[in-house]
């Protein structure tokens, strides 16, 4: 076995931009916002600093249970790698649409 082989995976922090609809809510106060890119993932908060901050959060969440969801189809054979759905819409279209891939997470 080579040493490239044996060596240990090393993880690396990808920035990815996402672009969010922010509305002002003016019954209520404060703001909602939601990820185009990310289905469901939705948030709140009462300054546009605390929206931004819950997007981060919530985006990371999603990517986590996305990648989570993928591992496990993975494992039950529901998913072989090799075998990527890429359509627009589903986990790993909108990775590819992040310009993410399955070693990026």
């Amino acid at each position: 076995m080579s040493n490239a082989a044996a060596a240990a995976p090393v993880v690396v922090d990808v920035t990815v931009n996402l672009a969010a609809i922010v509305r002002p809510e003016s019954d209520a106060g404060g703001y909602s916002a939601s990820i185009p890119a990310l289905p469901g993932c939705h948030t709140q908060g009462e300054t546009l600093d605390e929206v931004r901050a819950n997007l981060r959060e919530a985006a990371e969440g999603w990517l986590a249970v996305a990648h989570e969801d993928g591992l496990a189809r993975d494992a039950a054979g529901e998913a072989p790698h090799g075998n990527q759905d890429l359509k627009p819409g589903t986990q790993r279209g909108i990775m590819r649409d992040a310009g993410l891939t399955d070693a990026d997470l």
